[in-house]
């Protein structure tokens, strides 16, 4: 199954393309597609596909978090605390880690 999700993270188009192509509303599909592209550092594409997730589920909280991060990695940080602050009011906890 590894060499799936490494296929699928390569080209994140073709598996949530045609998931879109068959149906353009499907939330979960826009979000694979934003958090496929952002872990290959395609930040403003992510960012497009995950406001198009959001836009179409407002509650999903894991849009609104990998959104915020897409938007940090752009250095859209107003846009990014804005996101992540919707997350959090949906419910989304951050992790904090201590340093010691």
């Amino acid at each position: 199954m590894l060499w799936l999700s490494k296929a699928i993270t390569m080209r994140p188009s073709r598996a949530y393309e045609r998931a879109i192509q068959i149906d353009p509303n499907d939330a979960d599909a826009w979000f694979g597609k934003g958090v496929a592209l952002n872990k290959t550092g395609r930040y403003e594409e992510a960012s497009q596909a995950l406001n198009k997730a959001t836009d179409l589920d407002p509650k999903l909280v894991a849009a609104w978090k990998v959104k915020g991060d897409a938007l940090r990695a752009l250095g859209r940080n107003s846009e990014a605390d804005a996101a992540f602050a919707k997350a959090e009011e949906l419910g989304y906890k951050r992790r904090i880690s201590k340093i010691f």
